[in-house]
């Protein structure tokens, strides 16, 4: 897995060590997230339920840690699909 590092125009590999080594990502320890849940039961057969929460997960930041597999060089999408070509177009034509 790696991330590409703009500042370098290199590629960052992931290697053994702390955990920004491994995922590639400084991971924020000082981010607070709160969540809230409620739930009442009007009856035997009915529950209301309620929440609220905020995140730090960033689904769109490429290059983020979740992203690393699918970064390139790794990852090429490319398919290639040959047809045989009929007889009568591959064949030359001969002028006399």
């Amino acid at each position: 897995m790696a991330n590409y590092d703009l500042a370098t125009n290199s590629l960052v590999f992931a290697k053994n060590g702390s955990m920004a080594d491994r995922a590639l990502v400084n991971p924020q320890y000082k981010n607070w997230a709160p969540r809230l849940g409620l739930a009442y039961s009007l009856n035997s057969k009915t529950v209301i339920r309620s929440g609220y929460g905020i995140s730090y997960v960033l689904f769109l930041r490429q290059g983020g840690d979740s992203y690393l597999a699918y970064n390139g060089p790794f990852v090429v999408n490319a398919q290639i699909t040959q047809v045989a070509i009929p007889a009568f177009i591959a064949a030359p034509i001969h002028r006399r």
